[in-house]
């Protein structure tokens, strides 16, 4: 099938039902100004949720983009591996769910993506509706398309708006997947939690830092987020006196915003102390200037490998002591296996240990199977 070569005439003034994703190979001077070209044609009035991916300190991340302004500033400076801007683009379509927002994912390379990950891509979205379109220079061929409907990008991002401004760029499309919308259940009150993520970002976790953030944001993706359903905080820890809070529970109503800010975490290094750590955890549980919820589910969700420097099982005891139910999340890894046994001191049980677990089962194990929406 020949890419399409599609006329963008027409973008809405508001567009909010549906996010853009700007992924630039920025080893190509043509691909970031055709990047550039886009973004300044989007009006600057519109409420199109912007995201971009990006590099920094050796982290590759979404980063959710306030205005046409800032878009272009990163878009100007973008640097980074782009396998690995795809990499990330693969968790983000991977993460979304049915009550996400249709995504448009716009790859700015000479590249074509191979057959295998478009394939991949295709299966792992759960996403009302996914667009991904290559912006590439006229006349290059390519032979790696999965669907050949045709559909203009302005119609997929207009949502049925009149209101529009003219865009005269040209983009090639790539790929096109239709996900039917699933129907929406409404968040009965078995899905209410209070819940902090616990995050081990000290230097005995290596590359581990990164999947548990992967892991997290997937388990975020598959929650009813919401000040009436799940809330989530965000608390990262390494040695002694390593302990933050990063997200109040109050904080985010929305899962791209509370997600786009996780990570921004970054690698604190130094020892590891998870019992010190679910103590401040529990002690987060009772800030009154940020209170949780009467009669709601607590939870701590807590990302380790074990191996921790003080004994975890006592602070978890005491959070448990306090009806605040504990989950251990660990990554599998046969070079440096999780110390299971720790882990199961620290969740009070196996079963409350997931080893590199989905968003879905995560889901289930701490809300429980009756949770669905």
């Amino acid at each position: 099938m020949k890419l399409l070569q599609l006329s963008l005439v027409a973008l809405p003034l508001a567009f909010a039902c549906v996010d853009v994703l700007f992924v630039v190979d920025s080893s190509s001077d043509e691909s970031r100004r055709r990047a550039l070209d886009v973004a300044d044609s989007f009006p600057p009035k519109s409420t199109v949720r912007r995201w971009a991916v990006v590099s920094k300190n050796d982290r590759y991340i979404p980063r959710v983009v306030r205005n046409n302004f800032e878009l272009i500033a990163i878009l100007h400076d973008v640097l980074g591996d782009y396998k690995k801007f795809l990499e990330v683009t693969a968790t983000e379509i991977a993460r979304r769910r049915e009550t996400f927002r249709p995504f448009v994912v716009l790859l700015f390379s000479e590249t074509p993506v191979d057959e295998a990950t478009l394939q991949k891509w295709k299966d792992s979205s759960k996403s009302p509706a996914l667009h991904i379109f290559r912006i590439a220079s006229p006349g290059k061929k390519k032979s790696d398309s999965l669907l050949e409907q045709r559909e203009k990008f302005e119609e997929i991002i207009s949502c049925g708006l009149n209101n529009t401004t003219p865009v005269r760029k040209k983009c090639r499309s790539l790929l096109r997947i239709q996900i039917p919308t699933s129907t929406r259940i409404t968040v009965v009150p078995l899905c209410k939690a209070e819940i902090f993520f616990v995050i081990d970002l000290s230097q005995g976790t290596g590359d581990k830092s990164k999947q548990y953030l992967d892991i997290a944001a997937s388990i975020i993706g598959s929650l009813p987020i919401g000040k009436n359903a799940v809330r989530v905080g965000l608390i990262s820890y390494s040695g002694r006196g390593r302990t933050r809070t990063l997200v109040q529970l109050d904080k985010h109503e929305s899962k791209d915003e509370l997600i786009e800010e996780m990570f921004r975490m970054e690698r604190a290094g130094g020892t590891t102390r998870t019992g010190d750590a679910i103590r401040y955890a529990v002690d987060a549980f009772e800030n009154e200037q940020h209170a949780t919820r009467e009669g709601v589910r607590r939870v701590l969700v807590v990302f380790t490998d074990g191996y921790s420097q003080d004994e975890p099982r006592e602070a978890a005891d005491e959070a448990r002591n306090k009806k605040i139910d504990v989950v251990a999340v660990a990554v599998e890894d046969k070079r440096a296996t999780p110390d299971s046994a720790q882990l199961t001191e620290i969740a009070g049980s196996p079963q409350n240990v997931l080893i590199s677990p989905s968003g879905k089962h995560a889901r289930e194990r701490i809300l429980g199977l009756q949770c669905k929406f």
